[in-house]
Protein backbone atom coordinates (compact mmCIF):
# COMPACT_ATOMS: atom_id res chain seq x y z
CA UNK A 1 0.00 0.00 0.00
CA UNK A 2 1.25 3.62 -0.73
CA UNK A 3 2.96 5.21 2.30
CA UNK A 4 -0.02 7.79 3.53
CA UNK A 5 -2.46 5.46 2.30
CA UNK A 6 -4.63 5.58 4.71
CA UNK A 7 -4.92 8.99 4.67
CA UNK A 8 -5.69 9.18 1.06
CA UNK A 9 -8.75 9.61 -1.15
CA UNK A 10 -10.34 6.44 -0.93
CA UNK A 11 -10.91 6.94 2.89
CA UNK A 12 -11.72 10.99 3.01
CA UNK A 13 -14.42 10.47 5.86
CA UNK A 14 -13.06 8.03 8.23
CA UNK A 15 -13.54 9.93 11.33
CA UNK A 16 -10.85 8.03 12.91
CA UNK A 17 -8.56 9.37 10.52
CA UNK A 18 -9.69 12.75 10.73
CA UNK A 19 -9.26 12.84 14.58
CA UNK A 20 -5.87 10.93 14.79
CA UNK A 21 -4.09 13.71 12.23
CA UNK A 22 -6.26 16.72 13.85
CA UNK A 23 -4.83 15.36 17.18
CA UNK A 24 -1.24 15.32 15.95
CA UNK A 25 -1.75 18.64 14.43
CA UNK A 26 -2.97 20.60 16.76
CA UNK A 27 -0.22 18.74 19.60
CA UNK A 28 2.40 19.69 17.25
CA UNK A 29 1.01 23.31 16.95
CA UNK A 30 0.63 23.43 20.65
CA UNK A 31 4.83 22.07 21.54
CA UNK A 32 6.13 24.50 18.28
CA UNK A 33 3.89 27.49 20.10
CA UNK A 34 4.73 26.13 23.67
CA UNK A 35 9.09 26.15 22.95
CA UNK A 36 8.66 28.94 20.73
CA UNK A 37 7.04 31.06 24.35
CA UNK A 38 9.95 29.42 26.05
CA UNK A 39 12.49 30.12 23.61
CA UNK A 40 11.14 33.70 23.41
CA UNK A 41 10.89 33.77 27.14
CA UNK A 42 14.23 32.52 27.63
CA UNK A 43 15.89 35.31 25.42
CA UNK A 44 13.99 38.30 27.13
CA UNK A 45 15.30 37.15 30.56
CA UNK A 46 18.92 36.78 28.65
CA UNK A 47 18.62 40.29 27.42
CA UNK A 48 17.68 42.07 30.67
CA UNK A 49 20.11 40.13 31.94
CA UNK A 50 22.96 41.67 29.88
CA UNK A 51 21.37 45.16 30.17
CA UNK A 52 21.34 45.16 33.69
CA UNK A 53 24.91 43.67 33.10
CA UNK A 54 25.86 46.59 30.86
CA UNK A 55 24.12 49.40 32.98
CA UNK A 56 26.24 47.89 36.37
CA UNK A 57 29.44 47.86 34.23
CA UNK A 58 28.98 51.24 32.98
CA UNK A 59 28.41 52.57 36.59
CA UNK A 60 31.43 51.06 37.21
CA UNK A 61 33.26 52.77 34.91
CA UNK A 62 31.72 55.80 35.44
CA UNK A 63 32.80 55.47 38.95
CA UNK A 64 36.37 54.17 38.14
CA UNK A 65 36.61 57.43 35.82
CA UNK A 66 35.43 59.29 38.67
CA UNK A 67 38.02 57.76 41.06
CA UNK A 68 40.97 58.16 38.65
CA UNK A 69 39.98 61.94 37.80
CA UNK A 70 39.59 62.89 41.24
CA UNK A 71 43.03 61.15 42.20
CA UNK A 72 44.51 63.14 39.56
CA UNK A 73 43.60 66.53 39.82
CA UNK A 74 44.62 65.98 43.89
CA UNK A 75 48.40 64.96 42.64
CA UNK A 76 47.94 68.12 40.36
CA UNK A 77 47.28 70.38 43.18
CA UNK A 78 49.66 68.66 45.49
CA UNK A 79 52.41 68.60 42.89
CA UNK A 80 52.05 72.07 41.54
CA UNK A 81 52.17 73.34 45.11
CA UNK A 82 55.41 71.31 45.40
CA UNK A 83 57.00 73.06 42.77
CA UNK A 84 57.96 76.63 44.03
CA UNK A 85 59.58 75.76 47.28
CA UNK A 86 61.44 72.96 45.01
CA UNK A 87 62.67 75.26 42.52
CA UNK A 88 63.59 78.00 44.99
CA UNK A 89 65.30 75.67 46.98
CA UNK A 90 67.37 74.63 44.18
CA UNK A 91 67.96 78.35 43.31
CA UNK A 92 69.08 78.73 46.74
CA UNK A 93 71.49 76.13 46.72
CA UNK A 94 72.63 76.82 42.98
CA UNK A 95 73.25 80.42 44.07
CA UNK A 96 75.68 79.10 47.62
CA UNK A 97 77.74 76.74 45.71
CA UNK A 98 78.77 79.28 42.53
CA UNK A 99 79.09 82.12 45.36
CA UNK A 100 80.03 80.93 48.79
CA UNK A 101 81.15 77.57 48.46
CA UNK A 102 84.69 78.55 47.20
CA UNK A 103 85.41 78.93 51.18
CA UNK A 104 84.26 75.82 52.31
CA UNK A 105 86.15 72.75 53.16
CA UNK A 106 85.38 70.28 50.26
CA UNK A 107 83.57 67.93 52.47
CA UNK A 108 81.10 70.48 52.88
CA UNK A 109 80.54 71.52 48.57
CA UNK A 110 79.76 67.75 47.67
CA UNK A 111 77.15 67.59 50.84
CA UNK A 112 75.77 70.95 48.83
CA UNK A 113 76.09 69.29 45.31
CA UNK A 114 74.52 65.95 46.61
CA UNK A 115 71.67 68.21 48.31
CA UNK A 116 71.48 70.14 44.96
CA UNK A 117 71.20 66.99 42.51
CA UNK A 118 68.35 65.49 45.18
CA UNK A 119 66.03 68.55 45.17
CA UNK A 120 66.76 68.37 41.41
CA UNK A 121 65.05 65.16 41.33
CA UNK A 122 62.38 66.32 43.39
CA UNK A 123 61.32 68.43 41.52
CA UNK A 124 61.45 66.90 38.59
CA UNK A 125 59.30 64.25 39.88
CA UNK A 126 56.75 67.10 40.80
CA UNK A 127 56.79 68.33 37.30
CA UNK A 128 56.59 64.79 35.56
CA UNK A 129 53.02 64.42 38.54
CA UNK A 130 51.83 67.55 37.53
CA UNK A 131 52.26 67.08 33.30
CA UNK A 132 50.55 63.81 33.78
CA UNK A 133 48.00 64.58 36.41
CA UNK A 134 46.93 67.34 34.47
CA UNK A 135 46.62 65.73 31.39
CA UNK A 136 44.54 62.82 32.87
CA UNK A 137 42.34 65.54 34.50
CA UNK A 138 41.36 67.47 31.58
CA UNK A 139 37.94 66.06 30.27
CA UNK A 140 38.70 67.77 26.77
CA UNK A 141 41.12 68.26 24.51
CA UNK A 142 41.69 71.90 22.54
CA UNK A 143 41.43 70.19 19.23
CA UNK A 144 42.75 72.22 16.73
CA UNK A 145 44.35 71.78 13.03
CA UNK A 146 48.16 72.89 13.56
CA UNK A 147 51.38 71.57 11.81
CA UNK A 148 53.08 68.68 13.15
CA UNK A 149 56.44 70.28 11.57
CA UNK A 150 55.90 73.22 13.72
CA UNK A 151 55.48 71.14 17.44
CA UNK A 152 58.35 68.79 16.56
CA UNK A 153 60.92 72.43 15.88
CA UNK A 154 59.43 73.71 19.12
CA UNK A 155 60.52 70.40 21.04
CA UNK A 156 63.61 70.10 19.22
CA UNK A 157 64.77 73.94 20.52
CA UNK A 158 63.17 73.15 23.99
CA UNK A 159 65.58 70.31 24.37
CA UNK A 160 68.38 71.86 23.00
CA UNK A 161 68.25 75.13 25.17
CA UNK A 162 68.09 72.28 28.33
CA UNK A 163 71.62 72.89 29.88
CA UNK A 164 73.50 69.65 29.55
CA UNK A 165 77.24 68.73 29.62
CA UNK A 166 76.57 65.89 26.52
CA UNK A 167 76.84 66.84 22.99
CA UNK A 168 73.93 66.12 20.81
CA UNK A 169 74.28 65.46 16.97
CA UNK A 170 70.92 66.26 15.68
CA UNK A 171 69.67 65.73 12.54
CA UNK A 172 66.15 66.57 11.11
CA UNK A 173 64.39 65.52 7.97
CA UNK A 174 60.88 67.02 8.19
CA UNK A 175 59.01 66.32 4.38
CA UNK A 176 57.30 69.55 2.79
CA UNK A 177 53.82 70.19 2.92
CA UNK A 178 53.06 68.18 5.49
CA UNK A 179 49.21 67.70 5.87
CA UNK A 180 47.93 69.35 9.44
CA UNK A 181 46.84 67.10 12.41
CA UNK A 182 44.07 67.73 14.66
CA UNK A 183 44.87 67.57 18.46
CA UNK A 184 46.11 69.89 21.42
CA UNK A 185 48.86 70.97 20.44
CA UNK A 186 50.27 71.60 23.34
CA UNK A 187 49.79 68.05 24.86
CA UNK A 188 51.41 66.87 21.60
CA UNK A 189 54.61 69.14 21.72
CA UNK A 190 54.90 68.10 25.56
CA UNK A 191 54.80 64.56 24.07
CA UNK A 192 57.90 65.44 21.61
CA UNK A 193 59.42 67.16 24.65
CA UNK A 194 59.50 64.31 26.84
CA UNK A 195 60.30 61.96 24.26
CA UNK A 196 63.47 63.35 22.91
CA UNK A 197 64.56 64.44 26.49
CA UNK A 198 65.05 61.18 27.21
CA UNK A 199 66.95 60.19 24.08
CA UNK A 200 69.08 63.04 24.92
CA UNK A 201 69.36 61.92 28.68
CA UNK A 202 69.78 58.34 28.45
CA UNK A 203 72.57 58.28 26.38
CA UNK A 204 76.52 58.53 26.32
CA UNK A 205 78.20 62.11 25.46
CA UNK A 206 78.47 62.39 21.26
CA UNK A 207 74.90 60.81 21.25
CA UNK A 208 73.04 60.90 17.24
CA UNK A 209 69.72 61.93 17.24
CA UNK A 210 67.72 61.47 14.07
CA UNK A 211 64.20 63.36 13.88
CA UNK A 212 61.97 62.48 10.15
CA UNK A 213 58.63 63.12 9.65
CA UNK A 214 56.58 62.11 6.26
CA UNK A 215 53.02 61.12 5.44
CA UNK A 216 51.81 57.76 5.45
CA UNK A 217 48.47 56.65 4.13
CA UNK A 218 46.24 59.13 6.41
CA UNK A 219 48.21 59.84 9.17
CA UNK A 220 51.64 61.45 9.47
CA UNK A 221 54.59 58.85 10.86
CA UNK A 222 57.01 60.97 13.01
CA UNK A 223 60.47 58.70 13.93
CA UNK A 224 63.08 59.66 16.70
CA UNK A 225 66.01 57.80 16.20
CA UNK A 226 68.94 57.46 18.80
CA UNK A 227 72.43 56.26 19.48
CA UNK A 228 71.52 55.60 23.49
CA UNK A 229 71.99 52.77 25.52
CA UNK A 230 68.95 51.41 24.86
CA UNK A 231 66.46 48.95 26.63
CA UNK A 232 66.69 45.15 27.08
CA UNK A 233 64.27 42.65 25.24
CA UNK A 234 62.93 41.78 28.35
CA UNK A 235 61.79 45.34 29.66
CA UNK A 236 60.47 46.64 26.79
CA UNK A 237 56.54 45.54 27.53
CA UNK A 238 57.21 47.71 30.73
CA UNK A 239 58.52 51.02 29.38
CA UNK A 240 55.17 52.91 29.09
CA UNK A 241 54.28 51.92 33.31
CA UNK A 242 54.19 54.41 35.48
CA UNK A 243 57.60 55.00 37.28
CA UNK A 244 59.08 52.06 35.47
CA UNK A 245 63.01 52.26 34.56
CA UNK A 246 64.88 49.96 32.42
CA UNK A 247 68.11 49.09 34.10
CA UNK A 248 70.11 49.98 31.38
CA UNK A 249 68.21 53.60 32.13
CA UNK A 250 68.68 53.64 35.82
CA UNK A 251 72.38 52.71 35.78
CA UNK A 252 73.27 55.69 33.20
CA UNK A 253 70.91 58.16 35.38
CA UNK A 254 69.84 57.07 38.93
CA UNK A 255 67.89 60.36 39.75
CA UNK A 256 64.96 59.52 37.00
CA UNK A 257 61.69 58.66 38.01
CA UNK A 258 60.08 56.87 35.24
CA UNK A 259 57.35 58.91 34.23
CA UNK A 260 58.52 60.76 30.78
CA UNK A 261 57.27 57.76 28.26
CA UNK A 262 54.08 57.00 30.16
CA UNK A 263 52.99 60.71 29.36
CA UNK A 264 53.97 60.19 25.73
CA UNK A 265 51.31 56.91 25.54
CA UNK A 266 48.62 58.99 27.55
CA UNK A 267 48.70 61.61 25.38
CA UNK A 268 49.16 59.78 22.06
CA UNK A 269 46.42 57.34 22.90
CA UNK A 270 44.03 60.01 23.74
CA UNK A 271 44.85 61.54 20.02
CA UNK A 272 44.01 58.15 18.34
CA UNK A 273 47.76 57.70 17.77
CA UNK A 274 50.01 54.70 18.17
CA UNK A 275 53.71 54.54 19.43
CA UNK A 276 55.88 52.12 18.23
CA UNK A 277 59.74 50.97 19.63
CA UNK A 278 62.16 48.79 18.34
CA UNK A 279 65.83 48.96 20.36
CA UNK A 280 68.81 47.16 20.54
CA UNK A 281 71.15 47.53 24.10
CA UNK A 282 74.38 49.36 23.57
CA UNK A 283 73.52 50.56 20.00
CA UNK A 284 70.23 52.96 20.73
CA UNK A 285 65.85 52.98 20.59
CA UNK A 286 63.74 54.45 17.50
CA UNK A 287 60.39 55.55 18.40
CA UNK A 288 58.17 55.81 15.51
CA UNK A 289 54.87 57.84 16.21
CA UNK A 290 51.50 57.95 13.79
CA UNK A 291 48.83 60.76 13.95
CA UNK A 292 45.80 61.38 11.95
CA UNK A 293 45.68 63.78 9.32
CA UNK A 294 43.58 66.39 10.00
CA UNK A 295 40.21 65.68 7.91
CA UNK A 296 37.50 68.68 6.77
CA UNK A 297 34.91 68.62 9.04
CA UNK A 298 37.02 68.08 12.44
Amino acid sequence: MPIGGGFGAGRPNNPVTLAGTLFVFITTMYIAVYLTSEIARVLRRREQDLARLEESLRQANQALMEHDRIRSEYVLRVSHDLQSPLAATTSMLSLVLSTMSAEMPEKGRDFLRRSLRRVEGLLRLARGLYDISRIRASRTLAIEPFGLDTVVRAAIEDMLLKPSEKEIDLSLDLAENLPFVSGDKDHVEMAFIHLLTNAAQYSLPGVRIAVRAREVGGGIEVVVEDSGVGIQPEEMAHIFEEFYRGSMARELEPNGWGLGLTLVKHIIDRHGGAIRVVSEPGKGTTFTITLPAHRAGD
